[in-house]
């Protein structure tokens, strides 16, 4: 099985409502082939691509089972970000799927600025993504930047100390991070045995932020761990219940 047909089998087993597809690469070749063929073996009727910028490929996609009733783009993001509004059982949802820059803190505290304020008219937001950001809420250890390399310093680090500014920021902005509400945070979204890259060494980078509107009602928090996902992408799939 390779990885596409990997994927295609976890969203099938999960059955999501929505989900969100981060470094959809390729997935706009020949006419957005894959993306369409993906949309129809998983069942979702309605979905919406947006495109990485300056000719990169981390594209990002939603797709829904229900209808989107807008999309919107922000713009400048490193990589791709797509916000889709989606009317449902809860209202109205504002969903932004994203994948904020690699490269250090002070971009993705820029592109966190931007998210935010493209959420701020909708009272149900949830941010979902690999945030490429660490927590302050996951209790990582003071040694940690010990261990980090020069890419690792770059990406999470200022003047010697660990940053946790980006999700600072999205937590003032009123959203909640529900592995914390679950009691989840030490669970790990990177990396899986596809690919133990030393930038991504047991950490939580992978994020589904929710408004205070929505952790109002009961909400069950889970990073997906099997054969599977270990092999079909260097993260692991993070889901949301809401109900």
């Amino acid at each position: 099985m390779d990885r596409l047909e990997s994927i295609v089998s976890i969203v099938n087993t999960e059955n999501p409502d929505i989900l969100v597809v981060n470094e959809a690469n390729g997935f706009e070749e020949d006419n957005n082939k894959i993306l369409n063929q993906f949309a129809i073996e998983t069942g979702f009727p309605f979905y919406h691509m947006e495109l990485c910028g300056d000719g990169d490929s981390y594209h990002a996609a939603v797709f829904s089972k229900y209808p989107l009733k807008k999309i919107d783009t922000v713009h400048p993001l490193t990589r791709a970000g797509i916000l889709a509004v989606i009317d449902t059982e809860f209202g109205e949802l504002a969903v932004f799927g994203t994948h904020l820059s690699p490269e250090s803190e002070e971009w993705r505290l820029k592109e966190a600025a931007l998210i935010i304020k493209s959420l701020q008219q909708y009272p149900n937001r949830i941010v979902v993504g690999d945030l490429n950001s660490l927590s302050p809420q996951d209790n990582y250890p003071e040694s940690l930047i010990e261990h980090f390399h020069p890419g690792q310093i770059r990406k999470f680090t200022v003047d010697g100390k660990v940053r946790f500014d980006v999700i600072k920021t999205f937590l003032n902005s009123g959203l909640n991070d529900p592995a914390v509400l679950s009691g989840r945070q030490a669970d790990i979204t990177a990396p899986t045995a596809l690919n133990r890259h030393s930038e991504h060494s047991n950490m939580r980078l992978d994020y589904i932020l929710l408004s205070d509107s929505l952790v109002k009602n009961d909400v069950i928090y889970r990073v997906i761990k099997n054969e599977l996902t270990e092999h079909a992408s260097d993260h692991f799939p993070v889901i949301v219940e809401i109900s």
